[in-house]
C-alpha cells in the first residue's frame, strides 16, 4: 500500500504536459487544400485569301456592213465566275459584262486556336495557435518554486506517516 502511494504521487509530480513543438509533431494539424484547374479555348476567325485561276475566252464572229455601219449578232462568252457579251451595233461595239454570284467557301478546321490552361492551388492551413500568453522568468521561478516546496511537503507528510506507524 505504501509502495503504491509512493509510486502514483512520484507520477503525478513528474508527469507534465509535452510542449508545443513535440504536441505539433505527434499529431500534426489538418492541411486542407483544394486544387482549381482553368482551362480556356478561343477561336479565332482569320481572313482566307483564295485565289481564282485566270481565264479567258475568245470568240471571233463576222461582222457585215448594214447601211454603210457594222453590225454583228450577239457574242457571249462564258467563265465559272462571270459571263460578258459583245455586239456591234449601228457602227458601236456594245460590251456588256456580268459578274456570277458566288460564294467561295474553304471550310478551315479550328482555323486559330488559342488555348491557355491554368492550375491554381489553394491550400487552406490550420496553422498552430499563436502563443499569446508567455511566462515570464518571475512567474517560471515560483512555479518551480512551488513544486519543490510541494515535493518537501510531500515528503514531511510521509515521514510523518512512516514515524506514525512506528509508534502503533
Amino acid at each position: 500500500m505504501k509502495t503504491k502511494f509512493i509510486i502514483i504521487t512520484t507520477a503525478l509530480i513528474l508527469s507534465g504536459c509535452v510542449n508545443q513543438k513535440r504536441c505539433y509533431k505527434l499529431f500534426p494539424p489538418r492541411v486542407d487544400s483544394t486544387v482549381s484547374i482553368r482551362e480556356t479555348i478561343q477561336y479565332r476567325d482569320t481572313t482566307i485569301y483564295v485565289y481564282v485561276v485566270a481565264d479567258t475566252v475568245i470568240v471571233t464572229d463576222t461582222v457585215t456592213i448594214r447601211n454603210g455601219l457594222p453590225e454583228s449578232a450577239p457574242v457571249w462568252a462564258n467563265v465559272e465566275f462571270a459571263r460578258a457579251m459583245a455586239q456591234v451595233r449601228g457602227g458601236q461595239l456594245l460590251l456588256q459584262l456580268f459578274q456570277k454570284d458566288t460564294a467561295i467557301m474553304r471550310l478551315i478546321d479550328d482555323a486559330l486556336k488559342y488555348h491557355s490552361k491554368e492550375t491554381v492551388v489553394y491550400v487552406d492551413r490550420q496553422l498552430p495557435p499563436v502563443e499569446v500568453n508567455r511566462l515570464t522568468t518571475w512567474q517560471g521561478f515560483q512555479i518551480w518554486m512551488g513544486r519543490i516546496l510541494l515535493a518537501i511537503g510531500l515528503l514531511v507528510v510521509l515521514i510523518k506517516l512512516l514515524d506514525f506507524r512506528r509508534l502503533i
